[in-house]
């Protein structure tokens, strides 16, 4: 798997904010999981598109179920299994 990070922190006196990204990188040495900082673009031109396609109704984002919180556990089983085909909202 991958883990997205995205954003930072406020200012390190050592790092300038990029003590999380930092970690991530050294974890992902020795972890099962990738870890991988996202660092943005030069712009943000990208933003007016996706507003555009959310407004219209034309974005959809990959969603496999809707689960409650008790079923997080098999959420998760599922996930690890390949089961899932899109993502999993949680609700309260």
């Amino acid at each position: 798997g991958r883990l997205v990070l995205v954003g930072g922190e406020e200012g390190g006196k050592w790092t300038g904010g990029m003590g999380r990204w930092l970690r991530a990188a050294l974890l992902s040495l020795v972890s099962r999981q990738t870890l991988t900082p996202l660092l943005p673009g030069g712009g943000v031109e990208h933003l007016d598109v996706l507003a555009e396609l959310a407004a219209a109704g034309d974005l959809f984002p990959p969603i496999d179920r809707t689960v409650g919180l008790a079923d997080v556990p098999q959420a998760i089983d599922d996930l690890r299994a390949g089961r899932l085909h899109g993502k999993v909202v949680v609700t309260p």
